[in-house]
């Protein structure tokens, strides 16, 4: 099912009674207000099925799973329009958090910027070997959308972190050494490897757990004051585009 009738989200069930969440948007599956819009419709559908035992969260294609967001040059300096996005980008990465599921993240390509943040948001991610990850948006102005990054300080080493607001980019193995990435799989079978990982999950033990787990209550306010204050003409989308394209 192609729940934005645009072609960018697609949510699918499947025999093992996994919810695939799909973003599909371009070749770089990108990040737009349409496919935040239609990720909050998915994630609603699929709390709404009681036959649904995990949720897995996945890009189309084998280049990316998400290069990250995708706007508009003109309105980027756009305040109102900034905290548009970031509102629901926000609200995404909470939803990815709480919801009473499993929520695995299937990388299979580059996880970059909010791409990287939604993947953060799940409860599991398992990559490719050929995956690579990173925030390159900090280096070109672009900031957080999700509220995620400070959740991250808390989560992960402070080397993850470090390297992750660097902007460096990274490779599959590097990031599971760092608490990223759960398991990374060969490339050659990562599409059956992947479904018999999800297929593998106990999602009765996996959603008690996440229900033990506290989950931050951090407000959103710090954040929507950041962008009252922050310059936004040092966001740099062109430049920002061209080197992803350039990976």
């Amino acid at each position: 099912m192609d729940v934005s009738g645009r072609g960018k989200v697609d949510l699918t069930i499947d025999e093992d009674k996994i919810g695939w969440i799909t973003i599909s948007n371009s070749d770089g599956n990108t990040i737009d207000i349409e496919v935040l819009q239609d990720f909050l419709s998915a994630l609603t559908d699929v709390m709404g099925d009681e036959t649904v035992r995990l949720v897995a969260l996945a890009g189309k294609g084998r280049r990316a799973f998400s290069v990250g967001y995708n706007g508009s040059c003109v309105r980027i300096n756009d305040r109102g329009f900034l905290k548009n996005i970031y509102s629901l980008g926000f609200s995404t990465s909470k939803a990815l958090q709480t919801l009473n599921l499993p929520v695995i993240s299937v990388v299979d390509g580059l996880a970059l910027g909010m791409g990287l943040e939604f993947a953060l948001s799940t409860d599991m991610v398992i990559a490719s070997h050929h995956s690579r990850f990173g925030m390159p948006d900090l280096k070109f102005g672009l900031p957080s959308f999700t509220g995620i990054i400070p959740e991250i300080m808390d989560r992960l080493p402070s080397q993850a972190y470090s390297r992750l607001i660097s902007g460096e980019i990274m490779n599959a193995v590097e990031a599971k050494s760092l608490g990223i990435v759960s398991s990374v799989l060969p490339d050659d079978s990562f599409l059956k490897d992947s479904r018999k990982f999800l297929k593998d999950i106990n999602p009765e033990l996996f959603t008690f757990y996440k229900s033990m787990r506290s989950t931050s209550n951090k407000s959103s306010t710090v954040d929507r004051l950041f962008f009252d204050l922050y310059d936004t003409s040092k966001i740099k989308l062109k430049e920002l585009y061209s080197f992803r394209n350039s990976l």
